[in-house]
């Protein structure tokens, strides 16, 4: 990354930042009489030209971290809105020139699609049953995820011989919330860090704001555990988090519980 790139943990105001660009490059191709686009694609020429037309500061985006950057935020949606009206999207482009293209908003291809991560009810099917004594909050509980990760039947879908020595959170919001999970093998005498997070079905991260994490505390696996509904968690591990995220399989936990009552 460039020496002068930002190193604050102060967020980078994407949401100001980047619209003015996406709109220069797009209306310079739109016709808004037909609503056809005269050319799709750009290179990071046509991105240095709208930046400098626009006056916004972007000093430090290079060719292969334009497009990322905007997959990456939690906020795609809303940095795209303008083209999203008129049903186009963007995609990152498989060529040594060109860097990205305007596709239409449901391509496979566009960032949204590619890099989304979903979980729908009517998806779950093969469910595994766990009893737990009384109801607990799982996410933004670092109590009740514990109580959840100490399930044998858990610890063994999830992480085969190793057990859980230590959970600690990091970030948590009312929809979403990141803890680090150190796992051990006695039998290897070895141990590993994990990232962990819960969310809500609503709010499931996308795999470059896993590869983020990822890169962050340094673990090359993730396991996403998402509250589907009252009753079903759907844990969804990741494998190679440091570069580009794969899914490794989906396990829906069924949870029932002894006694009702609040949550904890």
């Amino acid at each position: 990354l460039p020496e002068n790139r930002p190193r604050t943990l102060k967020r980078i105001p994407q949401i100001k930042q980047f619209p003015p660009v996406i709109d220069f490059l797009f209306f310079q191709r739109f016709d808004l009489k037909t609503q056809e686009l005269t050319n799709t694609q750009f290179t990071f020429k046509d991105v240095l030209e709208a930046i400098e037309k626009t006056g916004v500061d972007l000093h430090w985006t290079r060719a292969d971290t334009f497009l990322p950057e905007i997959a990456r935020s939690r906020r795609t949606r809303d940095l795209l809105g303008s083209i999203h009206q008129y049903g186009y999207s963007l995609a990152i482009a498989e060529s040594p020139t060109v860097i990205g293209e305007f596709v239409p908003i449901d391509s496979p291809r566009s960032i949204e699609i590619r890099n989304s991560v979903t979980v729908r009810i009517d998806e779950i099917h093969e469910q595994t049953s766990i009893l737990f004594p009384k109801r607990f909050s799982l996410n933004g509980s670092q109590k009740g995820l514990s109580k959840f990760l100490k399930n044998d039947t858990v610890k063994r879908k999830l992480f085969g011989a190793n057990n859980v020595l230590k959970v600690a959170a990091r970030e948590s919001s009312a929809s979403a919330s990141e803890f680090q999970v150190e796992l051990g093998n006695r039998a290897s005498e070895t141990t590993k860090s994990i990232c962990l997070i819960t969310c809500k079905s609503s709010a499931i991260p996308n795999r470059a704001r896993i590869a983020t994490m990822a890169k962050f505390l340094k673990c090359d696996e993730v396991v996403l555990l998402v509250v589907a509904t009252t009753r079903h968690v759907v844990a969804i591990p990741f494998r190679n988090c440091m570069l580009e995220p794969i899914e490794s399989s989906r396990i829906t936990f069924n949870l029932e519980f002894e006694l009702a009552g609040s949550s904890q």
